[in-house]
């Protein structure tokens, strides 16, 4: 197995543990910071800044910025997901849910067009 490939699935695993949904404050700062910036209508160079180390991120964990980016999107968007449901049931599942998608051998991944997943239309609607 591939050291980088083990490296980015040991951040998987710990990324989407319990340990670090229940520590905000020692996380990840591009889930720590998404709602402010979210909130923010004139966080200007303060969100080109957060936008950069997203990108670095993703870069990160692919060969390509781009390739990354639906990785950080599930990374960010479980953890904070199962943050905000912490206590119950469904943070557990959500967690769960998200390693198995990042880490299943080719499995389905939706909206992955090709993966066996429900791959969207790219035509607009009207």
């Amino acid at each position: 197995m591939d050291s980088t490939f083990e490296k980015d699935m040991d951040l998987v695993d710990f990324y989407l543990s319990t340990e670090h949904r229940d520590q905000p404050g020692t996380g990840c700062p591009t889930a720590g910071f998404a709602g402010d910036m979210a909130r923010e209508p004139t966080a200007g160079e303060v969100r080109e800044t957060y936008a950069a180390g997203v990108r670095e991120f993703a870069a990160w964990m692919s060969a390509d910025a781009d390739d990354g980016l639906p990785v950080v999107a599930t990374l960010v968007g479980a953890i904070l997901l199962a943050r905000a449901t912490a206590g119950t049931e469904l943070a557990e599942k959500i967690l769960a849910s998200a390693q198995t998608a990042l880490t299943a051998p080719h499995g389905p991944r939706p909206g992955i067009p090709g993966t066996g997943g429900v791959d969207r239309d790219p035509t607009p609607r009207r």
